[in-house]
């Protein structure tokens, strides 16, 4: 199933797309350390789109902070070092966008790390 031509500027494009949560550490470990990685899910593009998937929906996957396993993110321009590099992202972002599908970021806002102080 293609999304339609108009949807990645569409504000109502999410009501007709078919939405797949990537939740990283489970998906598609490329090197053997037993965590998905960015390699290993170029891999299985073209498999999520045969599902008909049109949007990735991507939980957090930057640097951890040295508390609370999760918030405050300390940098939004990187990428936790057990699911690959920068480029490794970049690869999978232009290689996801070959294959027509479009992104929902999960990023925690300003509002919730002031939550878990």
């Amino acid at each position: 199933m293609a999304k339609r031509p108009d949807s990645a500027g569409d504000p109502l494009g999410y009501k007709d797309a078919i939405i797949h949560e990537l939740h990283f550490r489970a998906f598609k470990d490329s090197n053997g350390d037993g965590v998905g990685d960015f390699p290993g899910w170029i891999q299985k593009l073209d498999h999520l789109q045969d599902l008909g998937v049109t949007c990735l929906w991507l939980l957090p996957f930057f640097p951890p902070p040295p508390k609370d396993d999760a918030y405050p993110i300390p940098d939004y321009m990187n990428v936790h070092s057990m699911y690959g590099t920068i480029d490794d992202f970049r690869f999978f972002l232009a290689a996801a966008h070959e294959c027509t599908l479009q992104f929902s970021l999960a990023r925690p806002s300003r509002e919730a790390d002031a939550c878990w102080r």
